[in-house]
């Protein structure tokens, strides 16, 4: 995937719009420092899956 989003050079599917890129890059990067805070406090991680909140390991 190439910065814009888009995939292969075939260009079937389409580019996804810049802002979107934007929001998930801040969503993952937020998400690796609540795991990195959590492991450092050792408290576990509450993931919604499937409709239910799971702990899991940090």
């Amino acid at each position: 995937m190439n910065k814009n989003g888009s995939h292969a050079k075939n260009g079937k599917r389409h580019a996804t719009p810049a802002f979107v890129v934007r929001a998930e890059r801040a969503l993952h990067r937020v998400a690796r420092k609540v795991r990195a805070e959590n492991n450092r406090l050792g408290l576990p991680l509450l993931v919604w899956s499937n409709g239910k909140t799971v702990l899991t390991k940090a």
